[in-house]
């Protein structure tokens, strides 16, 4: 189950992973204007920004099993209507 949600939002995960890493190199690029914040900023942003990855993976594993367990329940529902409609 795991592995379907992986393989279907392989692309998301990566994106959400490797944002910081370009954004890293892109500070490190000699640039006209020096780059706005310290050590601490940047500390700062990269806690937030993996805790926000953090966060919308357990939110979309979340949504992934409970869209899988209303399709179950939306099953058996249907079939037992069909057995009593059959009767």
């Amino acid at each position: 189950m795991f592995k379907a949600f992986l393989k279907e939002y392989w692309w998301a995960i990566l994106i959400r992973l490797g944002a910081p890493v370009l954004l890293n190199f892109i500070i490190f690029i000699p640039a006209f204007s020096p780059i706005v914040g310290g050590s601490s900023d940047w500390l700062s942003f990269y806690g937030s920004y993996i805790g926000l990855v953090i966060a919308s993976l357990i939110t979309l594993y979340v949504l992934y099993k409970q869209l899988q367990h209303n399709h179950e329940d939306n099953e058996k529902t249907r079939r037992d209507n069909q057995a009593v409609n059959e009767k």
